[in-house]
């Protein structure tokens, strides 16, 4: 396999990932990327420039895609690209498109014709499947599930009909929520796999019943990063 390295960056959109809490987990290609695109998008303001000085990089212009204004930058950037250059995005953590910000921009370039390269790196869903201790050979991704209630329980419903492993996204302040929603549908004796800062050096990784979990997380409200999953059905 011939190695290939970038001299020149050309035309086109770089969707490249990015360290979720170990900067150490940044990729020699991402960061050639951006630091030598013409243009760089980033995701937040606050967390896209404290991430640059982490990384080294020396850019004061960065410019801003997010849910709020993604239709408005998608346009900015296509017609960026039809002039010749190049563009990175990065989201807050991790490779941008999933589960963030970043579908309707990378439909419109193709839909223009306009290339699109993916730069990969640190992955949620990559260190769950590792980590997890379940059989992953097959898996659905949920991602984040409704926030209501009735809705959430609603769709865990469905998801209990699947025999395969379940993934799923939250917020971190969610958690108990999430769990007792899980418990209730799935039953108190269900096996779940709930992974704390992935990548960090605090990293944690608790495999157990869901009600065994819920009384190891507490009542507390929990501010660390989480991914969860669901163990499919014995076959």
């Amino acid at each position: 396999m011939e190695v290939q390295g970038l001299t020149k960056i050309k035309k086109g959109l770089y969707l490249v990932s990015v360290p979720m809490g170990n900067v150490e987990d940044i990729t020699l290609r991402g960061l050639k990327i951006l630091e030598n695109a013409d243009f760089v998008y980033g995701e937040e303001r606050k967390v896209a420039y404290k991430l640059i000085r982490l990384l080294g990089i020396k850019r004061s212009d960065l410019r801003f895609l997010n849910e709020h204004n993604e239709k408005e930058k998608a346009e900015e950037i296509r017609n960026l690209i039809v002039k010749g250059h190049s563009v990175a995005y990065f989201s807050d953590a991790g490779a941008p498109v999933f589960s963030d910000p970043g579908f309707r921009l990378v439909k419109m370039l193709r839909e223009w014709n306009l290339p699109v390269t993916f730069v990969p790196g640190a992955s949620s869903l990559m260190s769950g499947i590792a980590l997890s201790g379940f059989d992953m050979n097959e898996f659905y991704f949920a991602g984040f599930l409704p926030r209501k209630t009735e809705e959430r329980k609603r769709k865990l419903e469905e998801l209990k009909k699947l025999k395969v492993p379940v993934f799923i996204m939250e917020t971190p302040y969610r958690l108990q929520q999430l769990l007792k929603s899980i418990k209730t549908v799935f039953g108190k004796d269900k096996k779940i796999s709930l992974m704390f800062n992935l990548t960090c050096e605090n990293e944690e990784v608790i495999t157990d019943t869901v009600s065994n979990i819920l009384k190891i997380v507490g009542d507390e409200k929990n501010k660390k990063p989480f991914v969860l999953v669901i163990e499919g059905r014995k076959r």
